[in-house]
């Protein structure tokens, strides 16, 4: 029990040490916000910021993501689906514009050839 909850604690430390670094990154490098929360929500969970998400792992994804993307690409999606959803939180239309971010997260690396989603080289 205290080892999970050690362990825990110690997840919760990184990702808020990430969140930190890729925010100054951010500022600094004249990047989105919003853009860097994904990259840092990319590895984990639970959002740095302490939200929880609604794609928890990539099988929790829909069928129409699972089945065509590649793990990676999937990832992608799961973490800007995630990041979105959260920050449309007043939109009445706010799934459908989190799969429409997601899917352009997704397409800044990886190009669809024919019924195959690769990676941009």
């Amino acid at each position: 029990m205290e080892a999970e909850a050690g362990s825990e604690a110690g997840s919760a430390r990184k990702a808020g040490m990430l969140a930190a670094v890729l925010q100054r990154l951010a500022e600094t490098r004249n990047v989105r916000a919003s853009w860097v929360c994904v990259q840092a929500c990319h590895a984990f969970t639970t959002c740095p910021t302490g939200d929880a998400m609604p794609y928890q792992t990539n099988e929790d994804l829909p069928a129409s993501v699972r089945d065509h993307l590649p793990s990676h690409a999937q990832d992608i999606y799961r973490a800007a689906f995630n990041h979105a959803f959260d920050a449309h939180a007043s939109d009445p239309r706010r799934e459908e514009a989190a799969h429409r971010i997601a899917w352009a997260a997704v397409k800044r690396s990886y190009d669809k050839e024919g019924e195959t989603w690769v990676r941009k080289s």
